[in-house]
């Protein structure tokens, strides 16, 4: 399943930037898009803490009317969480370790962006599925210096959810500086499903942040 999930992705992907170099039409504007965020998980245990993330983003805009626009795009999604300053199993008295999750996604964004003026609203839903899963182990060690480890799990893993389905808001202003467009906003998102395929565990990332653009 996640293999036709995968080349699924990848021809609807093929057919984006093949439209991004053909679609060249007064209808058609291409966003280049940066937003850092800080995310969370819900439920999560009472030593983990926010973490700074990232999504990079192309999006495509259809704009036969300049007030609704229908869009679709292809994310790259970094989110997840850190703890705080943990004594870990099998490490030494004293010796604390911070652990950082990072989950990885590939989304497809579907959204409307409703426009007035250069202020604008855009509601998306993503569709994707996890492309890997790292948790980085830092330990501070005793004599001042650390260690840092890092384990990656398989996209495949039972426990892991390899699919994702997040809802997205941008509020944000088009301007122009020069002879250069640009965009500036603010960004956040919630996955609507679990993290984990376990029934007694609900976790889903969402974060907020700013966006920023450049205008094709």
């Amino acid at each position: 399943m996640l293999f036709f999930s995968k080349k699924i992705a990848i021809i609807l992907i093929a057919c984006f930037l093949y439209n991004v170099v053909q679609g060249q039409t007064k209808n058609l504007s291409y966003t280049i898009e940066y937003a850092p965020n800080f995310s969370d998980k819900t439920n999560g245990p009472f030593y983990e803490d926010i973490k700074l993330s990232h999504k990079a983003l192309v999006r495509i805009e259809f704009g036969m009317n300049k007030k609704i626009m229908p869009t679709i795009g292809v994310a790259f999604l970094n989110t997840g969480k850190r703890s705080g300053s943990l004594q870990l199993s099998g490490r030494p008295a004293g010796e604390l370790s911070t652990i950082i999750h990072r989950h990885n996604y590939l989304i497809i964004p579907v959204g409307v962006k409703f426009k007035s003026n250069s202020v604008y609203f855009l509601p998306e839903i993503g569709f994707g599925f996890n492309v890997s899963h790292k948790v980085v182990l830092i330990h501070h060690l005793l004599n001042g210096e650390t260690l840092k480890e890092t384990l990656e799990f398989s996209s495949g893993s039972p426990e892991l959810n390899k699919f994702t389905t997040p809802v997205m808001l941008s509020i944000g202003n088009d301007f122009k500086m020069g002879n250069a467009n640009f965009t500036l906003g603010v960004n956040a998102y919630y996955d609507l499903n679990n993290i984990v395929n376990l029934s007694h565990l609900s976790r889903h990332y969402y974060g907020i942040g700013i966006l920023m653009g450049v205008r094709i």
